[in-house]
């Protein structure tokens, strides 16, 4: 049982400043809150086979359309400013034409609060080029001319 002393000092201060913390800690979290990517397409550190059509980054929260998607190839040999649209909590930007590599996608937005919130990524581009897919083909043709040539002068020596 407390005494009448310790028992007023908690009623008295110690219940209001605790009671006044948490209400404003409760209160106050969407003010703290700040657009938080979620997904993105492709993912973070993906290695892709083939051209991706768009990059696509998801929010917890709505984002303002005034957003950028950027693409800066490794080294900074390239870098590609991509058309954005902006859907609720989605950021989509198309690609076109980018070549084999890594890949840093660097992103920023604006969210609900008004804050700019920006960030990046990387992923990697190994698509099959033409010279690549003919270079297959090739040797392809070289294994079969090679078993065929093998069958041939194995059946003519019995």
């Amino acid at each position: 049982m407390l005494r009448p002393f310790a028992r007023r000092l908690f009623t008295v201060f110690l219940l209001p400043i605790i009671g006044a913390v948490v209400i404003g800690l409760h209160v106050s979290k969407p003010v703290w809150a700040h657009a938080e990517l979620m997904t993105t397409i492709p993912e973070q550190g993906a290695i892709l086979q083939q051209l991706p059509t768009e990059i696509v980054l998801t929010f917890d929260e709505p984002v303002q359309p005034a957003a950028s998607i950027r693409l800066i190839a490794d080294g900074f040999s390239e870098i590609v400013e991509l058309p954005t649209q902006s859907d609720a909590e989605q950021l989509i930007g198309a690609v076109d034409g980018l070549t084999n590599g890594r890949w840093t996608v660097q992103w920023a937005v604006i969210s609900a609060d008004g804050d700019q919130i920006s960030g990046n990524y990387q992923f990697e581009l190994q698509a099959a080029t033409p010279w690549t897919l003919w270079a297959r083909w090739i040797v392809y043709a070289l294994i079969l001319g090679g078993l065929i040539g093998f069958m041939v002068r194995y059946l003519r020596l019995n």
